[in-house]
């Protein structure tokens, strides 16, 4: 079951954000989770348990797009299809807006494979974190 990120969720979030991220990504966690855009920020129930989150925001900057922060699934369900389903009810709402989705995919090869399984390619674009100070390739979901 999916549900609405609220304030009250942040503490489930937070514990499975730091079993899933490595180190260095706290600070741009929390600017994200303050900047949420509510309606596309979503958590993942299972039993009663949040078992998956996905942090989006507005990013006119980024192509006009609704840009992913973070999606993250507890280690304990990982690759049970929670982060799919997160991440279709995104592409879904920003699609029916006729808006493009952005991510970053944090230079993992296998998270990079999993995006573009799901429609994301890169398009030429990369930031500099101001978190990690490292280069980062934007991927984007284009609307069809």
């Amino acid at each position: 079951m999916l549900q609405i990120l609220r304030l009250e969720d942040y503490a489930a979030v937070w514990d499975i954000f730091q079993k899933t991220f490595p180190k260095g990504y706290e600070a741009e966690f929390q600017c994200a989770w303050l900047s949420r855009a509510t309606a596309y920020s979503w958590a993942a129930w299972q039993d009663g348990r949040k078992r998956g989150f996905v942090i989006t925001s507005y990013q006119e900057s980024l192509e006009n797009s609704y840009h992913i922060h973070f999606i993250g699934t507890h280690p304990s369900v990982q690759k049970g299809g929670f982060g799919t389903t997160l991440l279709h009810k995104v592409i879904k709402q920003a699609t029916a807006e006729q808006k493009h989705v952005t991510l970053i995919p944090l230079n993992n090869e296998r998270l990079i494979r999993w995006y573009e399984k799901q429609g994301f390619s890169f398009f030429g674009k990369s930031i500099v974190s101001p978190y990690t100070g490292e280069e980062e390739n934007l991927m984007l979901h284009k609307v069809k």
